[in-house]
């Protein structure tokens, strides 16, 4: 299968997993009319398993050889974090972790696509819930340092021995990396004391050019679905994909 292939498959199962989706959402209300409680749980698994084909699918556009769309614009690196942040802090209860976030600098921007950047992150913080397991913890930092923004994605987990953190280029990470040079940045994995830490690094917006843009309209890789719902699919339990409470 050559790349143009490749990608016109892509495009297909996309559009089937949206159709399939969109069908769920008519679905649902006829079935809590009836009271149908198992039902919704069942239309509840449907949905996580199609988010999860979304998941795969959209880490082999990120991973794709042509480069995926990119739309870089100044990104205000801090409020990017503390929304992620916050979102991970609500789900942190049904994904069993006990999830911290800190952000150092008050202000930091960065010419960034921020829908990307916020996929790589997902992979990262995806990767460090699985590591940490039940109870564990799992920490999301950003650093100014040197004209970079780095954010550091931390988890408790085992760690990897030193072949093992090399080759840990599943989906995932292959994506994270592939952001990261997009935005001319890198993502290192390294064990610390208390697991794997994740840092990925992309040059700061130099002093005076900090004006944050306006968004551009562009292709939304994510098709209009959550984008941490999508990562963390594989991870949350069912009843977090019963649809309505996905709207």
């Amino acid at each position: 299968m050559d790349e143009r292939q490749r990608d016109r498959l892509i495009e297909k199962m996309r559009e089937d997993l949206s159709n399939a989706l969109g069908a769920l959402d008519t679905l649902v209300p006829l079935v809590r009319e009836r009271g149908g409680s198992e039902d919704v749980t069942h239309l509840a698994m449907l949905s996580q398993a199609l988010y999860r084909q979304l998941r795969t699918l959209l880490h082999m556009e990120l991973t794709r050889q042509q480069s995926p769309t990119f739309l870089p614009r100044t990104t205000d690196l801090t409020h990017l974090c503390r929304e992620l942040g916050r979102q991970m802090e609500g789900l942190s209860r049904a994904l069993e972790v006990d999830f911290r976030w800190d952000i150092e600098p008050d202000s930091l921007t960065a010419v960034a696509d921020p829908a990307l950047l916020e996929l790589a992150l997902l992979s990262l913080l995806s990767n460090a819930v699985a590591s940490a397991g039940t109870g564990g913890r799992v920490s999301l930092r950003l650093r100014s340092r040197n004209g970079l923004a780095i954010f550091i994605v931390g988890d408790s987990g085992p760690g990897l021995a030193g072949q093992a953190l090399e080759e840990s280029l599943g989906l995932g990470l292959q994506s994270a990396r592939r952001v990261a040079t997009l935005h001319r940045g890198t993502l290192v994995l390294e064990n610390d004391e208390q697991g794997v830490c994740s840092v990925l690094s992309i040059p700061a917006a130099p002093k005076g050019q900090e004006r944050v843009e306006a968004p551009k309209m562009g292709f939304l890789l994510t098709g209009g679905y959550s984008p941490i719902l999508i990562e963390l699919s594989h991870l949350l339990p069912t009843n977090c994909y019963e649809l309505e409470d996905l709207e």
